[in-house]
């Protein structure tokens, strides 16, 4: 039961650490009651998931060395901290985005790793399901953090009770999710040689998977913390827009497994294919919705349907090139790209809407940074060892 209870677990603790994804509901109170500028509010969005990225290598590294349970209740810690913090700030920009890079970003690099990583190991013979399953709640999240959001809002509560609310329940959630997790056999090893002449050996896989993380959610990552102000600047109502947010937690979970389950059907470069064509249609759909308000919800929904699918391809891909034993140590270094694209892609598209009042720009470089994505992967991973069938 051991590894039931932990995969369990850390489903829980995904869904909590992905409440990242309701930033957006957070925008317009921190616009109107604290002053920020949309730059500002999308740089904290970005800078966050790029130093949660970059927290993950060492993540990784300490996962191998304690195993999960140590790392969930560091990550539970650090959640609530960087909560208070964030709620003191009382409309101090640096302040905030410090509790968010100091805190906030170690305590979902810390939690993040452990189910994805431990998962591959407590079920070998259901890679791309576990992946998916693991990270499924990481994308749910939001739209869990989205619905408290919202209603502690339209209570009149005030954004630093909300942050104060949000930090002490998750973390200690996320608390009790580590007492419950588990350390599979073969996770804990000594010694970290074996992982970088893996890397140096496979560089074309590994190039072909950075590649696919940065430019396969770099359109996700340029709109979805700006998903909620995008409805209201095109005349949607509030309640609609929430409901967007929400719309594409939902799609962000069921996204993840699904494209689990495609992974383990598919090779790993067709899987990459057909997600990058579903990016693509969900910024056409979202320009769409730019017209017809009606399509705003489902526009909302794809859009986290395939942001999700490189989270999940990726680390399948690399259990596939590298070994599930050393997830841990190799795929920390490549979701770096993930980061790089955040730290790009929420504040280019923050500042285009500061300076030209228009989320046209924003659509026109994510769709075609789509398309230059998929056709650099293309060659990139033609002659590789691992990946290169279609």
């Amino acid at each position: 039961m051991k590894r039931y209870v932990s995969l369990i677990a850390g489903i829980i603790v995904q869904i909590c650490l992905g409440g990242i994804y309701a930033f957006s509901s957070y925008v317009p109170t921190l616009s109107g009651d604290w002053g920020f500028t949309a730059l500002q509010t999308q740089t904290v969005f970005g800078i966050t998931i790029l130093f949660f990225t970059l927290y993950m290598i060492p993540a990784g590294k300490l996962l191998r060395k304690w195993g999960p349970r140590r790392l969930i209740l560091i990550s539970g810690t650090l959640f609530i901290t960087g909560h208070f913090l964030a709620s003191l700030s009382g409309g101090n920009y640096p302040v905030f985005l410090l509790a968010y890079i100091l805190f906030i970003s170690p305590a979902m690099s810390f939690g993040y790793v452990c189910p994805v990583a431990a998962g591959l190991l407590w079920f070998p013979e259901h890679r791309g399901l576990v992946t998916g399953l693991s990270v499924a709640g990481y994308g749910t999240g939001g739209m869990i953090l989205a619905g408290v959001i919202e209603l502690l809002l339209s209570r009149g509560w005030p954004l630093f009770r909300i942050l104060q609310f949000n930090g002490a329940l998750w973390g200690a959630v996320i608390i009790l999710a580590g007492i419950l997790s588990a350390t599979p056999d073969g996770l804990i090893r000594t010694g970290s040689r074996e992982e970088h002449d893996s890397i140096k050996t496979h560089l074309k896989d590994f190039t072909g998977i950075t590649f696919f993380l940065f430019f396969g959610t770099l359109p996700g990552l340029m709109l979805i913390g700006a998903l909620k102000p995008f409805g209201l600047f095109h005349g949607v109502a509030p309640a609609t827009a929430a409901v967007a947010v929400a719309a594409l937690s939902v799609g962000n979970g069921s996204g993840r497994i699904t494209w689990g389950i495609i992974a383990d059907r598919l090779s790993p470069r067709r899987t990459a294919f057909l997600n990058f064509t579903g990016v693509l249609i969900s910024v056409i759909l979202l320009f769409l919705a730019g017209l017809n308000r009606g399509l705003f919800i489902p526009a909302g929904f794809v859009l986290g349907f395939c942001y999700g699918g490189p989270l999940v391809i990726a680390p399948d891909q690399t259990a596939r090139v590298y070994g599930a034993a050393n997830l841990g140590s190799v795929y920390p270094t490549a979701l770096a790209f993930h980061g790089v694209a955040a730290a790009l892609g929420a504040p280019l598209a923050g500042l285009l809407v500061s300076a030209v009042n228009s989320y046209t720009p924003v659509l026109l470089i994510a769709g075609s940074g789509t398309l230059a994505g998929a056709l650099g992967y293309y060659f990139m991973t033609r002659n590789t060892e691992n990946l290169k069938h279609l």
